[in-house]
């Protein structure tokens, strides 16, 4: 199922498939996922992040760490499921994520700005006005 993810035709599919087979943590869907997050097509990228929140267990390192790094992608649509994966995946004690989706509340993208504010509002509740409200000026 993983490998369809290569297929242009079939890659949306495969994605809502994975999700609904795989336990969450499963490592062969999770490697297959982050693989994808690098892959040519931005579409191919946007749906792995946002697969990989409903396929990995909360607080899986290298899974934050990919994600962050998808937030310095140069597509809106791949920073936007890359933020809110993070907000779903994150808590607060992953500072570099929180630090990351903060730096992306300046983003001159909206959807990008808001996918950040939503994330951050997740993970931090009440700590996250101070940030929001400075990027705002």
């Amino acid at each position: 199922m993983v490998n369809c993810l290569n297929d242009a035709e079939v890659r949306s599919e495969a994605v809502d498939a994975l999700c609904k087979m795989v336990e969450p943590g499963d490592p062969v869907a999770v490697a297959g996922l982050v693989r994808a997050l690098g892959h040519v097509d931005v579409h191919c990228r946007a749906s792995a992040a946002s697969a990989l929140s409903k396929v990995t267990k909360p607080s899986e390192h290298a899974v934050i760490a990919a994600l962050s790094r998808s937030l310095e992608s140069d597509d809106a649509v791949v920073q936007r499921s890359a933020a809110l994966s993070l907000g779903e995946l994150c808590g607060q004690a992953h500072l570099r994520a929180v630090e990351e989706l903060e730096a992306q509340l300046l983003n001159s993208d909206a959807s990008v700005r808001n996918a950040a504010k939503a994330s951050l509002r997740k993970i931090r509740g009440m700590k996250a006005v101070p940030a929001i409200v400075s990027a705002l000026q």
